[in-house]
């Protein structure tokens, strides 16, 4: 059986997510790749100041490793606000000052956040990680159009009690704090954004935004106001 291929850069990061500060050879250990290969991608993410490190106070010979707290564990800001551009370059569009301003913030806030759920979840696999930034946008973006769906469904008597208890369900588990991050995530973006967004390929193609647009499509032929 061949072996599958991993993402060292992702590997490492959901080690580092899990076990905050750890030294290398603990890394070793929790990690299927070789020795060479982790010291080579542990200087590639230290260069670009994705993990930090300091001598060991109890050996000096070694070093602690963390994920930086002021970038996105697997990609700069930089890189994401990059692929950002990039999309929105593709359909004529750009981010002004004020939309990468922010965008930058949420990113540091709001993005790692789930970053740092879906490593220690075990979701990100092998994507590039402009595409798990591009994901993320386009899942929470999606699960809000969803809730604001539903909301409207909620209105029609037959719908009312089942949308009422399922939001009861959902909310009395850890899918609501993952929701509640999405949710969060969309709250703050600048609505100028995410006008723009919603014409690129990334957006357009998503399943979570097909799903969006077939409830929305289902509203409007039942004329709900």
């Amino acid at each position: 059986m061949a072996r599958r291929s991993i993402n060292p850069v992702v590997e490492t990061a959901k080690v580092l997510a899990k076990f905050g500060r750890i030294s290398f050879g603990a890394i070793l250990k929790e990690v299927d790749i070789s020795r060479q290969t982790l010291d080579t991608y542990l200087k590639i993410m230290v260069g670009k100041k994705l993990i930090l490190l300091e001598q060991d106070p109890k050996d000096k010979r070694k070093y602690l490793y963390w994920l930086n707290p002021n970038e996105l564990c697997i990609i700069t800001v930089d890189e994401a606000i990059d692929a950002i551009r990039k999309e929105l370059k593709a359909v004529g569009e750009e981010l002004t000052s004020e939309e990468e301003e922010k965008l930058r913030e949420i990113l540091r806030n709001e993005v790692r956040k789930i970053i740092l759920t879906w490593l220690k979840m075990n979701i990100i696999k092998n994507e590039k990680p402009e595409e798990v930034i591009l994901h993320i946008l386009n899942i929470a973006y999606g699960v809000y159009q969803e809730v604001e769906a539903f909301k409207q469904l909620s209105k029609l008597p037959m719908f009312g009690k089942l949308m009422k208890d399922k939001a009861d369900e959902v909310f009395d588990n850890t899918t609501a704090e993952n929701v509640k991050l999405y949710l969060d995530l969309v709250d703050k973006l600048p609505k100028s954004f995410l006008k723009k967004w919603e014409k690129t390929k990334a957006y357009q193609s998503s399943p979570m935004t097909q799903l969006a647009l077939a409830i929305n499509l289902l509203i409007k032929s039942l004329k709900i106001k």
